[in-house]
């Protein structure tokens, strides 16, 4: 098998696409190999056939209609394949090319890179160079040269100042050391102000040079620029005649693969053919043996004189047979050689590679020749077959002559030999033909021969491409090293991440788990309290329901009874026996008697309320109730009576205001400890549920016979005690709200108590 060839990089061409091209290529080989295969089995065959003691005229038109396609189709697919391997290798060459001329473009942008960078640094230097010089010369120009003149300027004025102190000789070796040391500083400043004029043409010399740098930088930029132009367009050319190649190529590498896969169908259609008439061949030569060995023992019976005749033209027969045969032996050995050069020769030109596009021109020109040379194979294959076909229905009418022969009578037998004579004539001519076939033989050896030299010459080629392969299969190499390092790295970087969105999908999942098994246990908390307070506010309305009926029954008898007591009131006045003021006491004390219990705190507190709106109104509606009785009293009864009477009226109602106030703080003080309790108890049955409230209704309101209406309107007539009485009545309600009161309040205390065991003993609710 041929070695893969490696993915050229920087190719348009995926990596795909060029091993499902090598797969082609790979199957196309094998297909090859089984051809051949198949070609040594039918020669197998042959030499069986050829082993029978009588053989058949049959066997010449059986070998050639089975080598005859083969070596066709054979021959078609090794120079399709020879066409597609030079259009492979020439697009393999023009990619080669391609990346040359790329590597050659990026060696060049990365040599004037350096150029460049060079001349910034030398640019650099020079400008640090001036600045170092300019800044010496002008330290040196100014600040040196100043103060060297300062400093001489003070030692002059130093020696030249008179002294008295000291004498001639001291004053003369002053004045020569003064003299001595000015001409020494001149000296230095001679040579300071030498030094400044070479620095200052030294800064000169460096500024020229420095401009005649930056003129040839100016000038090595602008044709580098010029070649990086120059560069990128011819890139660009080349990228697009890249793409058009590359295109033509994959529209070429389409056409070829469509037509292999055509001849690959064809071939096998083929194959399937000849082994469908290969197997009519042999049943239709093993029916003719049993034809002719029953034949001949029918006929062996009536020729016991004629043996030694047919014994003779048997063997002249048998003779040119075994020669024809050997003949054809001859040839087909040589055929088989030609087969199996050719089959090298193309496994030679599989893994050969073409250079370039010229030599696919020649290609092309040879392909126009092998198609001319086609042609021509088809013309003689036709003209065979047309001699194969007269050869085929001669032997039929020979068969039926010999069988007409062989069914008449002994005295027919002179005719029998005519017939074999005419036989034997017919072979000759057979033989004749016979040589026709090797002269196409040796057009075969001649278009063999063309082939190896066109083998040859594409030999020279596969040399020089195998270099071209190695090299790109090293860089191939390298590449893939690469990737798989990258692939490696970003494999681990994968699993790094992947483990770790693992730790946080398993804490999701947890904090998720968490969060649903409380929220869950919320709601069903949630709708446990709400089916909880339905069923409270459903009891609470039944409970405010037979409240209702409590009162409307209870608003039904007071007004009954007070009909009642107003006819008697009306009577006892007529009589003049009951005083208005205490009837206004009955009356109140009537009220409270209806206090006595926790459910008429309800209706109660709808009076206390019309009360806090204003006592004195009811005070004034009485004395007006009281002017309106009493206007028709005033006849009957003297001035002082009536003013006793009014003042004790207003004594009666000031009492009555304040114990009226008093009945208020109390009613209030009962109606809020009362909706506390209510509300107190609807906690308690959410968590108690179906547990009866312990103390809920408080104490139920006991009988108050001694202080009904009717007691009271007794009393009042009875005794004219009546405020003492009334005092006295009033503070035992006032006892008994306070002992209910308090009773109510140690139930709240118990219910607190027992709500705070239930929440300390009760598991929480899931």
């Amino acid at each position: 098998m041929a070695e893969e060839k490696p993915v050229s990089p920087g190719v348009s061409m995926s990596s795909a696409e060029f091993e499902q091209y090598q797969r082609q290529f790979l199957e196309e080989r094998t297909e090859k190999y089984a051809l051949l295969e198949k070609v040594k089995k039918l020669e197998q065959e042959i030499g069986k056939l050829s082993a029978v003691d009588k053989p058949d005229k049959d066997l010449d038109k059986l070998l050639k209609d089975k080598f005859q396609k083969p070596l066709q189709n054979f021959l078609s697919r090794a120079k399709k394949d020879s066409e597609s391997d030079s259009i492979h290798n020439e697009n393999e060459s023009l990619q080669k090319r391609l990346l040359s001329q790329e590597q050659d473009f990026q060696r060049q942008n990365t040599l004037l890179m350096q150029e460049l960078q060079q001349v910034i640094a030398r640019n650099e230097e020079l400008e640090r160079l001036l600045a170092q010089s300019r800044y010496a010369a002008d330290n040196v120009d100014a600040f040196q040269v100043e103060t060297r003149e300062h400093t001489l300027t003070n030692e002059q004025s130093f020696y030249q100042t008179p002294s008295s102190s000291f004498d001639g000789k001291a004053r003369k070796e002053v004045f020569e050391e003064a003299a001595h040391e000015t001409s020494q500083v001149e000296v230095e400043l001679i040579a300071a102000r030498e030094e400044i004029r070479s620095l200052h043409a030294k800064l000169e010399e460096s500024t020229v040079e420095k401009e005649r740098v930056v003129a040839g930088l100016e000038a090595t930029m602008a044709t580098i620029v010029r070649d990086l132009e120059h560069k990128q367009n011819t890139i660009q050319t080349l990228l697009t005649e890249r793409e058009d190649i590359q295109r033509s190529y994959t529209e070429r590498i389409n056409a070829l693969v469509s037509e292999k896969e055509s001849v690959r169908m064809s071939s096998r259609t083929e194959l399937e053919k000849l082994r469908a008439e290969n197997n009519e061949m042999r049943n239709t030569v093993e029916e003719e043996r049993v034809m002719s060995r029953t034949r001949i023992e029918d006929v062996e019976r009536q020729m016991k004189d004629l043996l030694e005749q047919m014994d003779v033209t048997s063997r002249q027969t048998q003779r040119d047979t075994d020669e024809l045969l050997s003949e054809h032996k001859i040839q087909i050995a040589a055929l088989l050689q030609q087969v199996e050069t050719l089959t090298a020769e193309k496994t030679a030109l599989e893994e050969s590679v073409s250079r370039n596009s010229q030599v696919f021109a020649a290609l092309q020109e040879e392909n126009s020749r092998h198609q001319s040379s086609q042609q021509e194979l088809t013309r003689l294959a036709e003209k065979r077959k047309a001699t194969i076909d007269d050869l085929t229905a001669h032997l039929e009418d020979l068969r039926t002559h010999h069988a007409a022969e062989l069914k008449t009578k002994i005295s027919e037998l002179n005719t029998v030999i005519e017939g074999k004579n005419g036989e034997l004539i017919t072979l000759a001519e057979e033989a004749r033909e016979v040589v026709g076939l090797t002269a196409d033989v040796t057009r075969l050896r001649a278009v063999t021969t063309d082939l190896i030299h066109e083998k040859e010459h594409l030999d020279a080629q596969l040399e020089d491409v195998k270099t071209s392969l190695a090299s790109l299969q090293e860089s191939s190499e390298r590449k893939l090293t690469e990737a798989k390092t990258t692939i490696e790295k970003l494999t681990e970087e994968l699993t790094v991440i992947r483990t770790s969105n693992e730790q946080l999908e398993a804490l999701w999942r947890e904090e998720k788990e968490v969060l649903t098994s409380s929220y869950t246990k919320q709601i069903a908390e949630r709708e446990q309290k709400i089916l909880d307070h339905a069923e409270e506010i459903k009891i609470v309305e039944r409970k405010h329901t037979g409240v209702a009926r409590d009162l409307q029954k209870q608003l039904q008898s007071e007004k009954k009874r007070v009909e009642k007591l107003q006819n008697k009131l009306n009577e006892l006045l007529r009589d003049g026996k009951l005083r208005i003021g205490q009837a206004d006491d009955s009356t109140d004390f009537t009220e409270k008697e209806e206090t006595g219990s926790v459910s008429s705190w309800s209706f109660v507190s709808a009076k206390s309320a019309s009360k806090r709106a204003g006592p004195h109104g009811d005070a004034a509606s009485i004395s007006s109730k009281t002017e309106t009785e009493t206007g028709g009293l005033a006849a009957s009864m003297t001035e002082e009576e009536v003013r006793d009477l009014f003042i004790r009226i207003t004594k009666l109602q000031q009492e009555k205001a304040s114990l009226a106030e008093r009945v208020i703080m109390l009613e209030s003080g009962n109606a809020s400890m009362a909706n506390d309790l209510k509300n107190k108890s609807a906690l308690i049955e959410t968590f108690l549920r179906s547990t009866p409230v312990l103390g809920y209704q408080g104490q139920s309101a006991k009988d108050t016979d001694l202080f009904s209406l009717r007691s009271v309107v007794e009393r009042l007539g009875k005794d004219k005690s009546v405020d003492v009485d009334m005092q006295k009545s009033l503070r035992h309600l006032l006892e008994e709200t306070l002992t209910k009161n308090i009773h109510l309040q140690k139930n709240m205390e118990l219910l607190t108590e027992e709500l705070d065991r239930l929440r300390g003993s009760t598991p929480p609710r899931q």
